[in-house]
C-alpha cells in the first residue's frame, strides 16, 4: 500500500503554485479565513481581561483554537476537487504530492492566523514564558489540524459533509484533556485517549512554557508527539485518496 505513496518533486512544484493560484483567487474565502483570528483573539481578550493574566484555561482556549484553525481551513480542500482529482490521477498524479502541497500552503495560511492570535492576545493579556515558544506551539497545532482536516476531507463525499464532522472531531479534543479530567482521577481508557489528542500535549507544552525554569526537552517532546498525530493523519489522508484514484492510464491505453 505504502508503495502508491511515490512523491514527485516536479509534481509538488506545480501542485504548489496551482494551490496558491487557488487560494489567491478565492480573496473572499481567504479574508473571511483570516478573520478567525483576530475575532477569536478579541473574544479571548475581552473575556480574560477582566481578570488581567493568562491562566491555564486560557491556552487551552488558544491550542483549541489553533485546531479549529487547521481542520476549518483543510477539511474541503480534497473533496471539492475530488474529481480533478481523479481525472489528473489517470493521468500520473500522486496522491502524497497531491497532500503535500495542499498542507504546505495551509501551513502559511495557519502561520498567519496563529500569529495574529498570539499577537493580539499578548498586546491585553501577557502570556507567561516565551512568546515565541507560545507561537510556535499554537502553530504546530495548527498543523495538526491542517492534517486532521486533509483526513476528514478524504473520507467524505461532499463538502458539506466534511465541515458537519469538524465538530465531531474536535470535541474529543476537548473532552480527552487534562483541563476537563485530570490524568490523576482519569480511567486508564480516558489516559490513553488523551495520548491520541492534539490539544492534550500542545497545551503540556504551553504549561511547561509557563514555568519559571521551563524544561526546554519536554517541550521539543511535546511539539513532535504533536508533529507525529499531525504527520500520521497526513499519511492516512494520503492513503485513503490514492486507494480512491484509478490506476494511471499506460501509454499503450
Amino acid at each position: 500500500m505504502l508503495k502508491r505513496l511515490r512523491l514527485s518533486g516536479f509534481q509538488l512544484e506545480v501542485l504548489l503554485a496551482r494551490s496558491f493560484d487557488t487560494f489567491c483567487a478565492d480573496l473572499g474565502n481567504l479574508l473571511l479565513l483570516l478573520l478567525q483570528a483576530p475575532i477569536i483573539a478579541i473574544c479571548v481578550v475581552v473575556v480574560w481581561n477582566d481578570i488581567e493574566e493568562a491562566t491555564d484555561t486560557l491556552y487551552f482556549v488558544l491550542n483549541l483554537s489553533a485546531v479549529w484553525f487547521g481542520a476549518i481551513n483543510s477539511c474541503r480542500e480534497l473533496v471539492k476537487e475530488r474529481a480533478i482529482f481523479l481525472r489528473e490521477a489517470a493521468l500520473g498524479l500522486e496522491a502524497s504530492s497531491y497532500v503535500l502541497a495542499k498542507f504546505l500552503i495551509l501551513s502559511m495560511l495557519a502561520l498567519v492566523q496563529c500569529l495574529i492570535l498570539t499577537v493580539i492576545v499578548n498586546m491585553f493579556v501577557p502570556l507567561t514564558g516565551n512568546l515565541i515558544g507560545h507561537f510556535l506551539t499554537l502553530w504546530a497545532a495548527s498543523l495538526a489540524g491542517s492534517a486532521l482536516g486533509l483526513l476528514i476531507s478524504a473520507c467524505v463525499s461532499t463538502p458539506d459533509k466534511a465541515v458537519a464532522l469538524v465538530p465531531i472531531f474536535l470535541i474529543p479534543q476537548i473532552l480527552f484533556s487534562d483541563m476537563v479530567m485530570n490524568s490523576q482521577h482519569a480511567s486508564n481508557l480516558t489516559k490513553n485517549l488523551k495520548r491520541l489528542t492534539i490539544t492534550q500535549w500542545s497545551y503540556l507544552a504551553e504549561k511547561e512554557l509557563c514555568q519559571d525554569i521551563p524544561d526546554n526537552w519536554m517541550i521539543l517532546g511535546h511539539w513532535l508527539v504533536v508533529i507525529l498525530i499531525g504527520a500520521v493523519c497526513l499519511l492516512l489522508a494520503a492513503l485513503l485518496l490514492s486507494r480512491s484514484a484509478p490506476a494511471p492510464r499506460t501509454k499503450s491505453s
